[in-house]
């Protein structure tokens, strides 16, 4: 996070990625500090879209956020957002699968084969004429052992001949499945196993996808129309956070925050009515 306080006629921006200050001066323009702004509006402000218009002064500033599990800000809205699609879609049953900890030296090798084995059981299964849809969630277990969760729905699997067949793919015939009860219970199960650990999870078995599923899980969405894009705007992608394209405009261009803003966005309108114009190739080697 950038953290701004103004000072007479100086900005201090202090960023702790690079370790050091950075002081800005300014010519008596207001300046806002957008950490408030993204705080409000659930973004992390890692990586921004900056928006600018052939014929206008205005930039907008779409912050973005990382959606990684290890965020603080995005981890919980990633839970929250699978916790609600997964309860819509009505899974009936929950299953956990494990894995025999006397086969496997370590528990990498142990999440290693099971990744592997999943879709394999998912065949034969399907092969048995069972219909099996699911969504799957991994856990890191408090013992430092994976687990797998599925929200299932579709045909009834017989407990036996699931756990035969993940103890036939060498992994252990420790399964359990359970009823789903009521559409609350969905989301309850689901938000409990992803609000303990996901982020140390992905990092223990450097997992990219927590949460995987089968085509036919959740139902299709039609997409709307794709509009015209509009060839007076132009948008450029940044790596940089939200609140240092602000203070880099700010220290470029003289742009502040509109305090009129009330989008999701950070809207940024020139300091002074009578600066200079500001072309969009100077806003994007600026941004470069």
């Amino acid at each position: 996070m950038v953290h701004a306080g103004l000072h007479e006629s100086k900005l201090a921006v202090a960023n702790p990625d690079e370790g050091e200050m950075t002081v800005i001066k300014f010519h008596q323009q207001p300046f806002v500090d957008p950490a408030p702004h993204l705080a409000a509006r659930h973004y992390c402000g890692k990586g921004a879209i900056v928006l600018t218009m052939a014929d206008s002064n205005v930039v907008v500033i779409v912050p973005t956020r990382c959606k990684h599990w290890a965020c603080p800000t995005c981890g919980p809205i990633l839970a929250r957002y699978w916790s609600e699609r997964i309860s819509k879609a009505m899974p009936e049953r929950f299953i956990t699968l494990t894995a025999d900890r006397a086969r496997w030296p370590t528990p990498e090798a142990a999440y290693t084969a099971m990744k592997k084995a999943l879709p394999k059981l998912v065949r034969y299964l399907r092969s048995r004429g069972i219909e099996f849809e699911y969504v799957a969630v991994w856990e890191l277990h408090e013992s430092g052992w994976p687990h797998l969760h599925l929200c299932q729905k579709g045909s009834f699997v017989p407990q036996k001949l699931l756990s035969r067949a993940w103890d036939f793919l060498d992994i252990g015939p420790i399964v359990d499945i359970r009823t789903v009860v009521t559409k609350r219970g969905v989301a309850a199960y689901v938000a409990k196993y992803m609000a303990k650990s996901m982020a140390k999870t992905a990092a223990t078995f450097r997992i990219t996808k927590i949460v995987q599923c089968s085509r036919r899980f959740f139902p299709k969405v039609l997409l709307p129309e794709k509009r015209e894009a509009d060839v007076r705007v132009k948008a450029v992608h940044t790596r940089l956070h939200a609140a240092q394209v602000v203070c880099t405009l700010f220290r470029a261009f003289g742009y502040v925050l509109d305090p009129e803003n009330e989008t999701k966005c950070l809207r940024l309108i020139p300091g002074t009515q009578d600066g200079p114009t500001v072309s969009q190739v100077d806003i994007i080697r600026a941004l470069s």
